[in-house]
């Protein structure tokens, strides 16, 4: 993040929380609205309620549920469509009436339930105030007229005009009281039962490592403005146009950011995500056409789905293409003033997450399968990108990085690092991570607690029926022994009082938000203790970036003969250049 004011922690939060309730909104809001289905709206408004309640779980702070609903409410301003003005206001009210219960009654299950109830409510209030203001009294006379009817053909009792408007409010405050209750239970969940790790096969390990660092991008303010025209464009000719405009038009666009924005879109473009939403929309458009007309109008209604699903694509490309002008220094320093100086890091925020979201969604099967484990990944993650988040702004220094070739003797070198700042006096923590070799073949890693010399057996290569339910790294298992033992060895309480803190190694699985990430971002944003870390040098440029290290410096020990490289370790250690 480039802006030189840093940005409240709350409104990080905000943008976090924001932008996966609008990623919601705008790709299954847009589908249930596309498809016509029955009660799309509360199915929406259920679908925020949740987020809040579950993430205010996590972050329980005033202001919090208001802020997130006005980034959301702001980012469905970007995906223009017939109804836009309507979802904005319901996202809004929705947002403030969980926030006042939470004010009135301070916050605890009783006021989210009552927020919840509340904020379900209001697309039935919306509805009446909408259908007043634009029908005045003829939306009264037609009200009484159906009620009348009601009476005579349904046996509605008479005298009691108000009876249906009571029972569709029972049924919202029905509806909103499940969605509070699945909130509560999602956010308890999230923060006692942290997700479990997940593995990385040996093909996505080597997509990491070849994986080209990004570039230097040429920020303009000009195609900033041309970004956002374009994407307004595209998005308005999909709703009025026919497919031979609209569809030419949004192919250019997506051709034009890709070539402009190749770094930012490449993690979108995984054809498992593409070919799974296709299906998904394209089927869905179909089945429900054919349930309404008839077997003859399935081909309008997987023309519908397909429809959906470009509109879809525009959006997460075009989002991409924004969110990376949206980093210029110049835009950070306009908006970096007066009234509007939390802005950028919220926008910015906001604009990336949702191709993050797009490009991690489940799969199909897992939605239907898992609908509360799902919430609960979605929810525990907006964790770790507001830590990502809150690093860009904090741009830590005091790291060193022993950088080099894989088997360059990185760990060995390291190991006579630690005996030489002991025999100086100073106190280490952290952890290192030896080979295990059988046979001069290396079979896994053990774990060595830096601090209290503790070895554990870490990660070994994985044998025919080896493995299942642990996580793997390419080739290698990890125990949970090993992996709980490094945990402890990095964590705040073992880095308290140390001279420097040892993390071996920070490699493809911890890019990935796995391993030891959570420490180290504890350790980089709590502390100021001095840490050295093990990369390995083909994704060196993506720990820089990942970690937004500011004058880092880099070591590379197979160059030096070991007593340079304790001399230059001393000298860092002690502020000399």
């Amino acid at each position: 993040m480039t802006h030189a004011r840093r940005l409240d922690s709350i409104w990080l939060k905000a943008a976090s929380l924001g932008c996966l309730w609008a990623s919601a909104e705008i790709v299954l809001g847009g589908f249930l609205h596309n498809l016509h289905i029955p009660m799309a709206g509360n199915i929406m408004a259920g679908t925020g309620i949740i987020l809040m309640i579950s993430v205010g779980h996590l972050w329980p702070e005033p202001g919090l549920f208001w802020r997130a609903g006005l980034v959301c409410a702001l980012m469905k301003a970007l995906a223009p469509s017939s109804v836009l003005f309507g979802p904005m206001v319901a996202i809004t009210c929705q947002a403030c009436l969980m926030e006042l219960s939470v004010r009135i009654f301070r916050r605890n299950a009783f006021s989210l339930i009552l927020g919840s109830m509340l904020a379900m409510s209001w697309n039935m209030a919306q509805f009446t105030i909408r259908n007043l203001l634009s029908y005045g009294n003829r939306a009264i006379d037609l009200y009484m007229a159906l009620v009348g009817w009601g009476q005579k053909n349904l046996g509605l009792p008479a005298g009691k005009p108000l009876l249906p408007l009571f029972l569709i409010l029972i049924m919202h405050l029905a509806l909103g009281l499940a969605a509070g209750l699945l909130g509560l239970y999602i956010g308890r969940r999230a923060s006692s039962r942290p997700l479990e790790m997940s593995s990385l096969t040996p093909a996505q390990v080597m997509n990491i490592r070849f994986g080209r660092p990004a570039r230097a991008f040429p920020y303009s303010l000009g195609w900033l403005l041309a970004d956002l025209i374009l994407l307004v464009a595209v998005l308005v000719l999909t709703g009025l146009a026919p497919w031979t405009i609209w569809l030419p038009a949004g192919l250019s666009a997506m051709a034009v950011w890709i070539l402009r924005y190749r770094d930012a879109v490449r993690p979108l473009m995984r054809a498992g995500f593409w070919v799974w939403f296709i299906l998904l929309t394209g089927l869905s458009g179909a089945l429900l056409s054919s349930l309404k007309n008839g077997w003859g109008g399935i081909l309008g209604g997987l023309g519908i789905g397909l429809a959906m699903n470009f509109r879809a694509a525009v959006l997460v490309i075009g989002f991409s293409a924004l969110g990376t002008e949206l980093r210029s220094p110049r835009v950070g320093t306009g908006l970096s003033r007066g009234r509007f100086r939390q802005l950028p890091g919220t926008l910015e925020a906001a604009v990336e997450t949702l191709p993050l979201v797009m490009a991690n969604l489940p799969k199909v099967e897992d939605i239907f399968r898992r609908p509360v484990t799902i919430f609960h990944r979605m929810v525990a993650q907006s964790d770790f990108w507001l830590k990502r988040l809150t690093l860009k702004q904090a741009r830590r220094t005091g790291v060193l990085l022993l950088c080099g070739p894989i088997g360059e003797g990185k760990s060995s070198a390291l190991q006579g690092l630690v005996e030489g700042l002991r025999r100086d006096g100073r106190t280490v923590a952290g952890i290192l991570a030896p080979s295990v070799l059988q046979d001069n073949r290396r079979i896994g890693y053990d774990l060595v607690d830096v601090a209290g010399g503790r070895r554990t057996e870490l990660s070994r290569i994985a044998g025919p029926s080896e493995g299942e339910g642990s996580p793997s790294v390419g080739r290698f298992v990890f125990r949970p022994e090993g992996i709980r033992a490094g945990q402890a060895a990095l964590s705040l309480r073992a880095a308290a009082g140390a001279d420097v803190v040892i993390v071996d190694e920070v490699g493809p699985w911890e890019l990935r938000d796995q391993g030891w990430a959570g420490q180290i971002y504890e350790l980089t944003l709590k502390t100021q203790v001095p840490m050295i870390w093990v990369v390995q040098s083909d994704i060196l440029d993506q720990v820089l970036e990942h970690w937004a290290l500011q004058n880092p410096r880099i070591v590379d020990p197979s160059a030096l003969s070991p007593e340079t490289a304790l001399q230059k370790v001393r000298q860092w250690l002690d502020g000399e250049k």
